[in-house]
């Protein structure tokens, strides 16, 4: 927990460094990236996602293995037998993905005219955890959809549809970005911006969430791939019953729109800028319980709204003090949702942090993930047990997969219908853990 904590603390003195030095700006930032990409890049069996890659890296290269989990992208699966190549393909996949991730958010941020250092401070504490240690192939997804973003705000339409062809053959959630493409219907949007968040607002606090009714449509519509791709990612955890913390958010990001459109003096890359949060409070405020479509979009949300912050921050002219206090402001709300995310259930794989030079020298370290995960997961299956014995799925979702497509060589279990998709979880896990034993 405290290295994430020191971590964030090292980010912000970049950024405030960067910022008192201007001159030596260009080392604060250089710091910065290195930083960035260290963590992810050199981090060894933590985080949620690695035991996953790991088997489906194996799977990939070596046909023998029978690779069992949800279906993944060609473009990912091009870099995982590329990965293969290397001794620890992981690892390597790992490094290539926080280098690429970096380089993206770098050339995003210079293409707005924002401090690496100050936008990657607030990107660590707000999504870095998820998305960079819990979610590589929408992370690569994302750094394509920014590149789409530059290309598509230097009129290189053709540019911006191959970056995004390319996101979308590393994770299928891109499509959720398709609507920023066409510029056009945003100016509408943004003319229009108070009445529609006055109208989300109203729904978000008198309508019952629609999503379960969507989701069952979508699994009878037998969408191609589509629901196949969306039901390999349902369980009891998908769906969360409206927080505190989730209302304050809502709220937060509508009154920061209603800032930006109201009274701030904005330029066409400004509001440009707020348009992927825009798409992000729609779902947030209609489909509030199911935050695997909102929390998608909000992996680049959150980074277009640093940069828009930290534009408004340069360019205004304003105090040393008045400065300080924004700043302040912007590092304060930025360690409550650090803090806030590291306290969250079940963050037990990210505690301790450990990395590829420590597995080096302590041998001890070689099974330290899979104990973490194994601990983790019995965690969460008993959790959610009782919940699922409350689910109401429509029969498509409980028999999209069978136990057979997923019955991987070497680990036994009964060849039967799988009932609902926790216990598609609970195998699939299973099945994972006891092949890298």
């Amino acid at each position: 927990m405290y290295f994430y904590i020191i971590a964030a603390g090292m980010f912000w003195i970049l950024a405030a460094s960067a910022l008192c030095a201007p001159k030596r700006a260009i080392y604060l930032h250089t710091a910065a990236f290195l930083l960035f990409v260290a963590i992810a890049g050199l981090r060894y069996q933590t985080g949620y996602d690695w035991l996953v890659y790991e088997n489906y890296i194996h799977g990939v290269n070596d046909p023998s293995l029978c690779y069992m989990g949800p279906p993944m992208e060609p473009l990912f699966w091009l870099l995982s037998a590329l990965a293969g190549i290397t001794p620890d393909a992981t690892q390597t996949l790992f490094f290539l993905t926080a280098c690429f991730n970096g380089i993206a958010l770098y050339l995003f941020c210079r293409r707005f005219a924002a401090p690496f250092a100050f936008v990657a401070a607030i990107y660590f504490c707000w999504i870095y955890l998820p998305l960079q240690m819990a979610m590589v192939r929408q992370s690569i997804a994302i750094s394509f959809v920014m590149l789409a973003l530059i290309a598509l705000r230097g009129a290189q339409a053709k540019k911006a549809a191959a970056w995004t062809v390319a996101a979308l053959g590393f994770q299928v959630s891109a499509v959720l970005f398709l609507p920023l493409l066409w510029q056009r219907p945003w100016h509408w949007v943004w003319k229009h911006l108070n009445i529609i968040l006055a109208l989300l607002l109203v729904f978000a606090a008198c309508v019952p969430s629609p999503s379960k009714l969507l989701l069952n449509y979508i699994a009878q519509a037998d969408l191609f791939y589509i629901s196949d791709k969306l039901t390999s990612y349902l369980s009891p955890a998908s769906f969360v019953s409206r927080s505190a913390s989730q209302i304050g958010y809502l709220i937060f990001n509508a009154g920061f729109l209603w800032m930006a459109r109201n009274k701030m003096r904005l330029e066409e890359d400004d509001r440009f800028l707020l348009y992927p949060l825009i798409l992000m409070i729609v779902p947030e405020a209609i489909c509030h319980d199911f935050v695997y479509i909102w929390g998608r979009v909000q992996t680049l949300a959150v980074p277009c709204q640093a940069v828009f912050v930290c534009r408004m921050f340069m360019r205004t002219n304003l105090t040393i003090q008045k400065k300080a206090v924004i700043l302040g402001i912007c590092f304060s709300l930025s360690g409550a949702a650090l803090l806030y995310r590291i306290h969250r259930p079940f963050m037990e794989p990210y505690f301790p942090y450990y990395n590829v030079i420590q597995a080096h020298y302590d041998y001890t370290l070689s099974d330290i993930g899979k104990t973490r995960m194994d601990a983790t997961y019995k965690s969460m299956i008993e959790h959610y047990a009782t919940i699922e014995k409350n689910a109401n799925y429509h029969p498509k979702l409980s028999s999209v997969l069978k136990t057979s497509e997923l019955q991987p060589k070497g680990v036994s279990g009964p060849n039967c219908t799988v009932k609902t998709p926790y216990s598609i979880w609970k195998q699939w896990y299973g099945a994972i853990a006891s092949r890298s034993s």
